[in-house]
């Protein structure tokens, strides 16, 4: 099976090679910071409720990603072979993909909007992203559809709990939907840790570290193992709900009004947040793998959702860049809806 996959890459990186930079941009299309800027986007510009539900899906579908990573702790497919040149410089373990699994996110986008032209149009996005992986020779293509597997059971889950889990947190006190996120963050966490902690005497074959020793950056160790980015992602989901919920409590965020008030938003936006961002530049950050250093990016993943979905939209509304919700009965009863759809 390996065989066949590793003559399918090759295939795509010796006779498409031409294809390689569009396969550069979708890859690079799926990154954290690329959906970082289309989630502040759809969030503060665009449609409020469908910028939440990116934000939610991505933070959980990323902690849930680097928990399988470690549980199947499989190669990539440039530790493995030297027929696969490594065009992107990946060293954690790479089942499934963390790329496929995030794309679904522009189903979860399109799929409330119902039109069928935009859903085909999420799902090639998702596709190439998935594909891009192939042809970077960072992912086996078992990995990449797998990370499409688990993004679509997600996906599915997400549509089946999104409106009992709104109708729920808005039924009592907004601090019991924040303890709830807190809980599922620390989950996240613990089951990354208990994974991690099966192969803390894992020796890695010779052959995968002199492969990698090649692309490895100066000063960086090959380690595989560990929580990565499981403790940011988990922050980030916490601050992501939150914010929604209390963002709810004090009438939402309408994303409708002029062009020039929707163009308006995102710069000053993005000049609320620099401030922080700078403050986080400065700070001191404790040495990677230790449990200082999981709590430190867990606190600042959870710091920059929450201040992105909570104080710049209420900021925004003061500066009379956009309003609340307006309540509707229509509306409240709209499908797929989360914090009020504007």
């Amino acid at each position: 099976m390996q065989g066949i996959e590793i003559s399918f890459m090759t295939f795509l990186q010796t006779k498409l090679s031409w294809l390689l930079p569009v396969m550069h941009v979708f890859t690079d299309l799926g990154i954290g910071p690329a959906y970082a800027l289309f989630v502040v986007l759809f969030l503060w510009c665009i449609h409020t409720p469908t910028g939440i539900r990116m934000a939610l899906f991505l933070s959980l579908t990323g902690a849930g990603n680097e928990v399988l990573k470690q549980l199947f702790h499989e190669p990539r497919p440039y530790w493995v072979s030297d027929e696969v040149k490594g065009l992107g410089r990946e060293f954690a373990f790479g089942m499934p993909s963390g790329h496929a699994t995030a794309s679904i996110v522009w189903l979860l986008a399109a799929i409330p909007s119902r039109r069928k032209g935009l859903i085909a149009l999420a799902a090639c996005a998702a596709f190439l992203v998935g594909l891009s992986r192939a042809f970077l020779g960072v992912h086996f293509p078992h990995q990449i559809l797998a990370g499409w597997l688990f993004g679509g059971l997600c996906l599915v889950l997400f549509l089946l709990v999104e409106k009992p889990a709104v109708r729920w947190a808005r039924s009592g006190s907004p601090l019991r939907p924040v303890l709830c996120a807190f809980a599922v963050s620390l989950l996240c966490i613990a089951l990354g840790k208990l994974c991690a902690s099966f192969l803390s005497n894992l020796a890695l074959p010779a052959d995968w570290q002199a492969r990698v020793a090649v692309l490895l950056p100066q000063g960086k160790t090959f380690a595989p193992a560990g929580l990565g980015e499981i403790p940011s992602n988990a922050g980030m989901f916490f601050g992501f709900c939150a914010g929604a919920v209390l963002l709810d409590r004090l009438g939402g965020m309408s994303a409708a009004g002029t062009l020039r008030k929707r163009l308006l938003r995102f710069p000053v936006g993005l000049a609320c947040t620099a401030p922080l961002f700078a403050l986080i530049l400065v700070l001191p950050h404790p040495a990677k793998g230790s449990a200082l250093s999981a709590a430190f990016a867990f606190s600042l993943g959870a710091v920059v959702s929450f201040f992105v979905v909570f104080p710049v939209p209420l900021l925004l509304r003061r500066l009379d860049l956009a309003g609340p919700v307006e309540k509707s009965p229509a509306r409240s009863a709209a499908p797929l809806e989360l914090f009020r759809t504007p």
